[in-house]
């Protein structure tokens, strides 16, 4: 018998599935500037994406962050937005405020 997944909470109305990548639910997660519809880049786990966006607005300022998009492929191709924006910026500080206590 398996055990149902555990959801953490990150935002309003968001959640984290854990343990999607480690069934083979998730083949990536993408980071997306939406204006330009360019890919900044493919994480292996939602928490690496998330540490990138977090040391991007470290390392310049948010502005650019602002206009990103994380989004989530399955298996099958199919891709789902995770969250963009204001709430991407917060749900990663809010991840890095998880994964420090």
């Amino acid at each position: 018998m398996s055990t149902p997944p555990r959801r953490t909470p990150f935002a309003a109305g968001d959640t984290l599935v854990e343990g999607e990548a480690a069934r083979g639910a998730v083949m990536a997660y993408e980071i997306w500037d939406v204006e330009s519809a360019n890919l900044v880049g493919s994480y292996a786990t939602e928490g690496a994406a998330l540490a990138a966006v977090r040391d991007a607005v470290r390392l310049t300022d948010e502005s650019a962050a602002l206009g990103w998009a994380l989004a989530r492929e399955d298996r099958r191709g199919t891709t789902t937005t995770i969250a963009s924006g204001r709430n991407l910026l917060d749900r990663a500080a809010l991840w890095q405020a998880s994964a420090a206590g």
